[in-house]
């Protein structure tokens, strides 16, 4: 009988899962909370179990077609590709330095500038500096257990007042159908934010390292997961809470920052931990899975089994260097073009959103695509992916309509 270590499940699976709750999904899950209280909670748990379905076609594909290599002749498909990622990226690492910044700095009354210029030197040393990547996936792994500050701080609540529980299970497990009318457009964000083309791409690169164990890896999603979910379903949990039981609807994540000082002197600075860890994690992931693809698109000829390579060559130095200068670029404009009223991160995460959400469903093609040429094949679980697929795709493209319109 195999024996299970939590070593094994907390691997990269586990992180893939885990870096996809980044900013912009903790802006998304205040606002539900704050306007909707726990109605909204099944889309947050319905989005979560979407991309874990496509991390595992992701793994497979990964596993039997080496990475990214299965398109390395095919110039203009992967430059699509790598374009179309570089910029969700790109979008993506900026929204989570803006989200960051402006938090902290509310709460100490330091420059949001300082604090971008330093969470971005923060995630470029560790990737940089380490001497393979399961030293950093060590780090990874460290980050992502603080996510267990959201978990935690629900937790404590739901121990002092038990009779929100049923409440709580109820926004979870039940749709409203009323509620499918009213709030489309911030279901439409729910999903939109679930999309982490970088998790996919990182889970794709995840087989590298050692023999492929389809049943670990698997077990490893599962957990990221469950985890995630009790992550984001936290996160709204303590926006219903204090904000919607006040009548606050929230702009920003600070909006619940700056009322969860009702929960206890721990919970704005154990909170602000959480939003640092997801940051940082999601930037980290990002700057490996940008190298990774560019590295394969300028050394064709030279494909590497392993992070490694990646980590150590000059074109990672250089490809992370470029990104989070452009992501800086990026605070600087919306800066400047926005302004910094209350308001103007709202106005920002939107603006980052429809970037990300034209750009961000291209890595699911391509898994889509690949999984018909593995040995894994399966008629039933293709014809799901592609639901889920169109499903991505045409609430995206209907999102981006009427937010036109």
């Amino acid at each position: 009988m195999q024996k299970w270590r939590l070593s094994r499940l907390i691997g990269t699976g586990f992180i893939s899962a885990c870096s996809g709750l980044e900013i912009t999904n903790i802006g998304v899950f205040t606002y539900i909370g704050s306007v909707y209280g726990f109605n909204l909670f099944w889309s947050i748990l319905l989005s979560a179990t979407i991309l874990a379905f496509f991390q595992q076609l992701a793994y497979i594909v990964g596993s039997e077609l080496n990475g990214l290599e299965a398109i390395k002749n095919r110039r203009k498909l992967y430059a699509l590709f790598t374009g179309g990622l570089f910029l969700a990226n790109i979008a993506t690492m900026t929204a989570n330095i803006v989200g960051f910044s402006v938090i902290v700095s509310d709460l100490l009354g330091v420059s949001y500038v300082y604090v971008a210029i330093l969470l971005g030197i923060a995630a470029y040393s560790i990737v940089a500096g380490a001497k393979g990547i399961d030293e950093i996936e060590r780090v990874l792994s460290i980050l992502t257990l603080f996510l267990a500050t959201y978990i935690y701080l629900a937790i404590t609540y739901i121990m002092h007042y038990p009779e929100v529980l049923l409440e709580l299970l109820r926004g979870t497990f039940y749709v409203d159908p009323t509620m499918l009318t009213r709030a489309g457009l911030d279901i439409i964000a729910v999903f939109g934010a679930a999309a982490a083309p970088y998790a996919l791409v990182m889970e794709m690169l995840s087989n590298s390292k050692d023999k492929v164990n389809y049943t670990e890896e698997f077990a490893s999603i599962g957990m990221g997961l469950f985890f995630t979910s009790l992550a984001g379903l936290s996160i709204g949990f303590l926006s219903a809470i204090t904000l919607h039981s006040k009548g606050i609807v929230a702009t920003n994540p600070r909006d619940l920052v700056a009322v969860l000082g009702t929960l206890g002197p721990l919970a704005k600075p154990l909170f602000v931990l959480g939003v640092f860890a997801s940051s940082l994690l999601a930037i980290i992931t990002i700057m490996i899975v940008n190298a990774y693809v560019v590295y394969e698109y300028r050394r064709r000829r030279d494909w590497p089994r392993g992070l490694d390579p990646v980590i150590h060559s000059p074109i990672s130095r250089e490809v992370n260097l470029q990104a989070l200068l452009a992501s800086l670029i990026g605070v600087g404009v919306l800066l400047y073009f926005i302004g910094t009223d209350v308001n103007w991160f709202v106005e920002s995460i939107k603006l980052l959103s429809v970037i990300i959400s034209l750009t961000g469903w291209t890595p699911l093609l391509l898994i889509v695509y690949f999984y018909r040429y593995t040995s894994l094949r399966d008629n039933v679980v293709e014809i799901i992916a592609y639901a889920l697929l169109t499903i991505v795709i045409g609430v995206n493209i209907i999102g981006f309509i009427l937010d036109i319109i």
